[in-house]
């Protein structure tokens, strides 16, 4: 396609929820800003999904959609709808392919305006730069394949990092639980939780790595989101050395703590995506999801996992051996 970069004034890229989709759009935005540098690159996202892009480098605005409901949902759709006429696009991005979303790149009007043709529905003339899907995508980690959507646009695939913002009062913060509660000992963090049953792995099984850990003088502290405690105590109780709870974190917190951890074993969900910007090695047990979207292993060298495809469906650790995640703990340890 023959874009004149000198017109491209403008840009928009819509992903509207949820948090790690929102966080993963962000992959090709170094590129985006090589390809287009007198560009203001806009953002645009619902409440609370914008909290992960707060004080982005490579975005130059975030328009932010308060959640509402009811009549007063409807009439915040017809002002999303005038705005984003009203802004006077070049180009729109629609990384999130839902009807909503398509209906926010049709009244851009944007000379360009970029998405995905699906199975699904698509609204007649929404867009004009149309993406089909290729072949082995569901192989590729998640944040790599969003390079797909820009590729008509002139960019190529390249070495991409994520990015989130930790403020130095939340580094602080955690610093000093940190001092506080673990007198600054080494420690492996560990997130045995899921709002989803099947991406549980065995608690014996976090119950015996974390046991391991232990006994080399490096605490396990187990970090969990809301509806999770559950799951922490349920490792507790198996344990035969001592562990600590984290403090409630919210996302930047969560990911400063991370920083400071030896090593993170997770289940897998968006704190394995978030762990990236933390830098921390990671290994992530994989059930019923498949890894190949969903795993940053092979794209960032902090990243492993485990998945068994022939797992015993009533197995609870999915034929995944304790004994094999301490070997490869301990290897990156």
């Amino acid at each position: 396609m023959n874009i004149n970069v000198e017109k491209i004034k403008k840009i928009c890229v819509i992903q509207l929820q949820p948090f790690g989709d929102v966080f993963l759009t962000t992959s090709y935005f170094g590129a985006l800003k090589k390809r287009f540098p007198h560009a203001e690159i806009v953002f645009l996202t619902k409440a609370p999904y914008h909290k992960v892009l707060r004080d982005h480098p490579l975005i130059d605005r975030i328009i932010s959609i308060p959640k509402k409901s009811g009549f007063a949902y409807g009439i915040q759709r017809i002002q999303t709808w005038i705005q984003m006429f009203t802004e006077r696009f070049d180009i729109v991005i629609d990384q999130q392919y839902m009807l909503s979303s398509q209906q926010l790149c049709l009244a851009s009007c944007a000379k360009y305006r970029v998405g995905y043709v699906r199975e699904r529905r698509n609204i007649p003339l929404a867009y004009n730069v149309k993406v089909g899907p290729k072949e082995g995508t569901d192989m590729i980690y998640s944040a790599t394949a969003k390079f797909d959507i820009v590729e008509p646009l002139g960019i190529a695939l390249e070495l991409y990092e994520l990015f989130l913002s930790i403020a130095p009062q939340e580094q602080t913060k955690i610093d000093n639980w940190i001092a506080n509660e673990l007198n600054n000992r080494p420690f492996v963090l560990f997130s045995p939780g899921s709002t989803a049953v099947y991406k549980k792995w065995g608690a014996q099984g976090f119950a015996t790595v974390a046991d391991h850990f232990a006994s080399r003088e490096m605490t396990p502290v187990f970090i969990w989101g809301p509806g999770e405690e559950a799951d922490v105590e349920s490792v507790r109780s198996l344990m035969k050395e001592k562990s600590i709870v984290a403090l409630p974190t919210t996302i930047p917190e969560g990911v400063a703590l991370l920083k400071r951890a030896k090593l993170f074993v997770t289940n897998d969900g968006g704190i394995n995506h978030l762990a990236i910007p933390a830098k921390v090695p990671t290994i992530a047990m994989f059930g019923n999801t498949f890894p190949g979207n969903w795993s940053p292993a092979g794209t960032f060298n902090t990243h492993h996992h485990f998945y068994n495809p022939s797992r015993d469906k009533d197995d609870p650790l999915w034929g995944i051996n304790p004994a094999d995640v301490i070997a490869l703990g301990d290897s990156l340890l």
